[in-house]
């Protein structure tokens, strides 16, 4: 599967892209760089969204960029204070994850424990 990572508005013009893309990731403020990362993309793809600021997305058509089940998804972003922040309160409400770690070599048992819902709370590889 081929990623397009787009970062500004001139990675538009410096690299055009084919309708191959499974997958693209932008880091633009710009929307018209989400609006170009639709364009990349093949039917099923998915456009993830990682910028913490993003001015407005140009209109377009649903019928030439969304049709074929295309996907849009934003990527949570935080800053370093916000995760400062974060840690301070998890420390003061005594905030206790929970992780369930499996070896490289049972990456197909985590994968099937996550899928059935057989873990309470995350899971990790650990090589």
């Amino acid at each position: 599967m081929k990623t397009a990572a787009l970062t500004s508005p001139e990675d538009i013009s410096k690299h055009p892209l084919r309708i191959e893309q499974a997958r693209a990731v932008t880091f633009a403020p710009s929307g018209d760089v989400v609006v170009a990362a639709l364009g990349s993309l093949r039917k099923g793809g998915v456009v993830a969204i990682n910028a913490i600021h993003l001015d407005h997305i140009p209109q377009f058509g649903y019928d030439s960029l969304l049709w074929g089940e295309r996907q849009l998804r934003s990527v949570t972003n935080m800053t370093r204070s916000d995760a400062r922040d974060f840690l301070q309160i998890a420390s003061e409400i005594n905030l206790q994850p929970k992780a369930t770690a499996f070896s490289l070599d049972q990456a197909n048992e985590a994968l099937a424990a996550v899928k059935n819902d057989a873990i309470d709370g995350a899971a990790g590889l650990i090589p």
